[in-house]
């Protein structure tokens, strides 16, 4: 396992700068505010709240969580990255606080976040069950998990690993089904997929989701 950690925080590394051109570079403006408003309905009105994006990637989520006024954290297993994350952040004056680790084994002690959130990252992962109950270890009672998922016919991850390891994945071309039920089986509460109206993902094919659910 630790191996095939190595191989995909090695792709993220090399592949930083054109992901962050596909998924910063092309988002019309009405777009980036239809997902900023999207992130205020669900994270709330309390701006004291801590909120903490796994998997943060280039920053997508996490920059405008910290443009709304929430208090942040990004974690990625790739420093590639967070540094481009990290330049985002600078550049807006955003006050962020980065770490790198993995998502099933998160630098952060028991029941400190009020919402664990994250984008595209449910399908990524080789082990569902275990990083389930590491955001759950990190989540305080009755702290929100939001899962934001691009759920549809289109091929999902296509080439973004090497064939070995996208047939390791469980919830690749996942469907909201699917991830609801593993929120489910790990024990959260309050569970439901959520269409986000309006919104698609970069090819159009897509319709996007928050799986959302509670720590008990």
């Amino acid at each position: 396992m630790s191996e095939v950690l190595e191989n995909i925080e090695e792709r993220w590394n090399t592949h930083a700068k054109s992901y962050d051109e596909r998924h910063h570079g092309h988002l019309s403006a009405e777009d980036a505010t239809r997902w900023e408003s999207t992130l205020k309905t669900h994270l709330g009105q309390d701006q004291s709240i801590e909120v903490l994006d796994v998997g943060t990637g280039t920053g997508f989520l996490i920059l405008k969580a910290a443009a709304l006024g929430y208090k942040c954290t990004g974690v990625d297993i790739s420093e590639g990255m967070m540094t481009i994350a990290k330049q985002h952040a600078v550049e807006k004056g955003l006050a962020i606080d980065f770490r790198k680790g993995a998502v099933e084994q998160l630098p952060f002690p028991d029941d400190c976040k009020d919402v664990i959130m994250n984008r595209s990252v449910m399908w990524t992962l080789l082990q569902p069950e275990v990083a389930l109950k590491e955001w759950q270890r990190v989540l305080k009672s009755g702290g929100a998990l939001l899962c934001f998922c691009s759920i549809g016919e289109g091929k999902v991850g296509n080439n973004h690993y090497s064939q070995e390891i996208e047939d390791m994945l469980p919830l690749k071309s996942g469907t909201k089904e699917m991830f609801v039920s593993a929120f489910e089986e790990a024990g959260l509460t309050e569970v439901e997929g959520i269409l986000l109206e309006g919104i698609k993902d970069k090819h159009g094919d897509k319709d996007w989701y928050v799986i959302k659910g509670r720590k008990m």
